[in-house]
């Protein structure tokens, strides 16, 4: 499906899993009906007239003066000719500047932007280059988009903007410039027409088939004005509508996915509720961005205020909201990471900070950074954020959504005022695993990390930072870069971590820095980042020779640890910090490395919404392994994606998680790769899984002896079909980790073993779907809370 210019229902359904997609296709074969449809979105600086320019394409009456926009607003706009008019969901965006980082959540492809300037202003002032930039890096180069001048009817013209400049810088993306007059109409049946052609021309699956019950349904929602209902009142009025449950809840989740409703199935606080107007929770955030009071406390809203914020008597009917609704809002604006939760003591309010009203002015730091780990390491990573071209690329917002991804590190975290964050910066902790500075300079994330080993938490930033940027923004990559280690100036050169990686596998030792003009060796450079060797040997050497032989004396280490460094870095006691032992260091440096490996080998495996993608298998006769042979029995075990324990270690009164299969030969050799990476890395995180076991010292290490030999003995078993298939090469290549680099498996492949035991256990033996951070994860239940928390709680007395 991928790169396919598919009609947006069929891939919102693929995104949301095999069965999602299938049900959709099935609909469509039964009741599919034509209909041409797209987006519209209007965006641009405030005051510019983008409200006015759609009630002039709408046909509606001109308001001189008209109000600002609140947040955003979505009306239909028909255009075309009569029998083949489009019809257009125009999304009308307030263009203050408050309102951006949030705004670009509802920008998307496939769709029509139109960027709206004001000559009187010039296109510097309003932004032209900006606006489409913003669009570029977040709904990507596929999207077009007509750059239209107001205010035709005063006279004004546009001719200072620079048309070959912008066509040159974005290509494709501008299809047209136009000037239009919304109080008189000049230019607006033009502007109109063009539009119309560009979805004709460029968007093949604006004309498409769509289930007959599914658009009753939405005409029906749209005729009734309801913002939203309870889940079973919105599954009672589909069947009113012919639709069964499942297509109900296939259309919630696929709305929900194009950014139509709001509806998260795998969220026990959203499951519950559809919001049919996502501009109606766009303005309900917009008067949080605006209130003064929340302004003046840097960011932080008293959660008995939204009341007055969201129920405010002197708004318009339609801008009030429902009190069942405010614990809702406020949990959605943290899923957007607009917003988190702060900790208060005993007796006090519960409150929340949004991110992008925190102050611009750098706080005093010499508390917190300057005076912090003295004799400590400190390590320096740069993420630089570029395009497909390597050019470099500032994003909006990007901070603000950094502060509330790593609140659970910040210096406020158990209380509130030791918090120190800023516009452009945040300064954060992990305990005995450091404290770090980061700051945004335009397309730059400088992650300054001090620590005893700073690389453990060192990668762990890193890692958050590419994972927010590049799933939140399209078209852009995060490098990691390494500073020369003897360049003097404010401003070393950097190295790209990947390419001194390249550089090292053929055979080279050094790099020359040009600005010092000294010779830097490789692995100097690298040893600065945590994963400076990913050598699967030495991190089973490391296992192995500290983690392994003496499982509850290293444990108790690992307290004493973190008890004398966090005691330590309290009261500011270098010394002691510097004294930890080499056991402690070296620990810490084997769970950096195993738990690296971990990460990348589940999501080495993509497709995770149909079901969990964490197993491990044993033939249970391998001496059957012979050629010709068809088929074999295999004991599956299925893990907790969180914990990473098997669901037998979480299930003691209930189903294990095990299941004998006979699986096809072809499937096995194709898996076994997979399903032996998948035991060496357990086997590899067996010491961090432990500390979810509520045990003895003594009862945690025959635990922890009882699955390390169940998991040798599970890639031992695999191994064998590599001997069996010497002869006989229909099957791929066995390479074991750490020879050949990462362990890929191909969707298919991880299907047809869901498929398997789905057949001998529908429930995943209890396992729930659960969203995290921009992916999904299968966890027991004994963990849902991390990633669903309770609503947050609002005073009414």
């Amino acid at each position: 499906l991928d790169g396919n210019p598919l009609p947006p229902e069929v891939s919102a359904a693929a995104q949301s899993g095999l069965e999602e997609l299938l049900r959709l296709l099935r609909l469509l074969q039964d009741e599919g009906t034509p209909i041409r449809e797209a987006k519209l979105v209007f965006v641009g600086e405030g005051k510019v007239g983008k409200s006015s320019l759609l009630a002039a394409m709408r046909g509606d009456a001109f308001i001189d003066g008209r109000d600002t926009t609140h947040g955003v607003e979505i009306k239909q706009v028909m255009v075309g000719p009569d029998g083949a008019a489009w019809q257009l969901n125009g999304w009308d965006f307030g263009g203050q500047p408050e309102y951006r980082p949030t705004h670009q959540m509802f920008f998307t492809a496939p769709a029509v932007y139109l960027v709206v300037w004001n000559p009187r202003l010039g296109p510097q002032l309003s932004q032209v280059e900006e606006w489409i930039e913003m669009i570029q890096l977040r709904a990507g180069v596929d999207v077009r988009v007509h750059v239209v001048a107001t205010h035709a009817d005063t006279g004004q013209r546009s001719a200072g903007i620079d048309e070959d400049g912008l066509r040159e810088r974005f290509g494709d993306m501008i299809v047209d410039f136009h000037h239009v007059g919304s109080g008189s109409g000049v230019g607006i049946a033009g502007l109109k027409a063009a539009i119309a052609a560009t979805v004709e021309r460029t968007m093949p699956q604006a004309a498409r088939l769509y289930p007959a019950s599914w658009l009753r349904l939405r005409e029906a929602i749209n005729a009734g004005g309801r913002p939203y209902l309870p889940y079973a009142g919105y599954q009672a009025l589909a069947a009113e509508h012919g639709l069964t449950p499942t297509s109900a809840r296939s259309l919630a989740i696929t709305s929900n996915v194009l950014g139509h409703w709001i509806y998260d199935a795998d969220d026990s606080n959203l499951s519950e509720l559809v919001i049919f107007k996502p501009d109606w929770l766009s303005v309900a955030i917009s008067f949080v961005l605006d209130d003064p009071a929340t302004r003046e406390c840097a960011g932080i809203l008293a959660h008995r205020r939204v009341g007055d914020l969201w129920n405010n008597p002197s708004r318009p009917a339609d801008q009030h909201y429902p009190g069942v609704l405010h614990a809702v809002f406020l949990y959605l604006m943290e899923k957007f990471a607009i917003s988190y939760r702060i900790a208060v003591g005993p007796g006090e309010e519960p409150q929340s900070l949004v991110a992008q009203l925190v102050g611009s002015v750098r706080p005093d730091l010499s508390d917190v950074w300057e005076g912090y780990g003295q004799g400590l390491d400190e390590l320096v990573h740069v993420c630089s954020i570029v395009d497909s071209d390597g050019q470099p690329r500032p994003l909006t917002g990007v901070m603000y959504q950094l502060i509330v991804r790593l609140h659970q590190f910040s210096l406020g975290r158990r209380d509130h005022e030791r918090s120190r964050h800023w516009q452009t910066g945040i300064v954060v902790d992990n305990d005995y695993h450091g404290r770090a500075l980061i700051t945004v300079d335009r397309a730059r994330i400088i992650v300054r990390v001090r620590a005893v080993y700073p690389q453990f938490f060192a990668v762990q930033l890193t890692d958050e930072i590419r994972d927010q940027v590049t799933a939140f923004w399209q078209g852009v990559d995060v490098r990691i870069m390494v500073p020369c280690l003897t360049c003097t100036s404010d401003k070393p050169t950097l190295f790209d971590q990947e390419q001194l990686r390249d550089d090292r596998r053929i055979g080279n030792k050094e790099v020359f820095c040009r600005r010092c003009r000294t010779p830097q060796r490789i692995d100097d450079l690298l040893l600065r980042t945590a994963t400076s060797e990913r050598d699967d040997n030495r991190l089973v050497r490391v296992i192995e020779e500290v983690l392994t032989p003496s499982f509850g004396q290293i444990m108790a280490r690992v307290d004493h640890n973190a008890a004398t460094v966090t005691a330590a870095v309290a009261r500011g006691n270098a010394d002691i910090i510097e004294r930890v032992d080499d056991l402690g260091v070296e620990l810490l440096r084997a769970i950096s490395q195993a738990e690296q490996g971990y990460r990348e080998f589940v999501l080495s495996v993509e497709e995770s919404r149909d079901g969990p993608r964490l197993f491990t298998a044993e033939l249970l006769e391998p001496s059957l392994l012979r050629p010709g042979w068809t088929h074999q029995r295999v004991r599956v075990t299925l893990w907790c994606e969180h914990s990473r324990l098997r669901v037998r270690d979480l299930n003691p009164d209930g189903p294990d998680g095990e299941y004998t299969l006979t699986v096809p030969r072809d499937w096995l050799v194709a898996a076994a790769p997979w399903l032996r990476a998948a035991a060496t890395v357990l086997r590899a995180v067996l010491p961090m899984a432990a500390a979810g076991l509520d045990l003895a010292a003594p009862d945690v290490k025959a635990w922890q002896s009882t699955v390390s030999t169940q998991l040798d003995r599970a890639a031992a078993s695999l191994d064998a079909i590599g001997d069996a298939t010497a002869g006989d090469r229909s099957g791929m290549d066995l390479e074991p980790i750490g020879r050949g680099g990462r362990v890929e498996l191909d969707r298919g492949t991880i299907q047809a073993l869901r498929h398997l035991v789905a057949e001998a256990d529908p429930s995943f033996a209890g396992l729930r779907r659960v969203a995290s951070g921009h992916s999904v994860m299968w966890v027991h239940p004994d963990y849902l809370d991390k990633y669903s928390p309770p609503l947050p709680e609002i005073p009414t007395d």
